[in-house]
């Protein structure tokens, strides 16, 4: 599916891997989505930790791994999520000070139709009890 919508032009963005319990269990899938050409984008409450302790490692650790792109807010209609993309950026900048404007870059980039500029990506490591520490 990735090879034929790049063909046609278009680069998929699979949203908030982090939640995804699939994704979860074998990062790899991640990964290969990635390094065949698909892009990721993490959530901002993830970041900063509203979904809980696990969610903000695996986001934190994909971020890690370069492979997430882009943040959003998944503040979509919902009552009851907050926007926390100042929060998240702040988050990334802890992380890395190249990240925020890396970030800002490849957002603004896939909203102009522009090319991201790939970073080398790394297969999230694993961990005894959980697959992220």
């Amino acid at each position: 599916m990735i090879f034929q919508l790049s063909c046609e032009g278009i680069t998929p963005v699979i949203a908030h891997p982090e939640r995804n319990a699939q994704i979860i269990a074998e990062p790899q899938r991640l990964y290969k989505f990635v390094d065949d050409g698909g892009l990721a984008q993490v959530t901002a409450t993830s970041l900063v930790g509203a979904f809980g302790e696990q969610v903000q490692r695996t986001a934190k650790e994909f971020v890690k791994c370069g492979l997430v792109q882009v943040v959003a807010s998944d503040a979509h209609t919902l009552k009851n999520r907050g926007f926390a993309m100042t929060k998240a950026y702040q988050v990334l900048n802890e992380m890395d000070s190249r990240y925020p404007e890396r970030f800002a870059t490849n957002a603004r980039n896939l909203l102009n139709g522009d090319k991201i500029k790939a970073r080398r990506i790394e297969v999230p490591r694993k961990q005894r009890k959980h697959w992220l520490s």
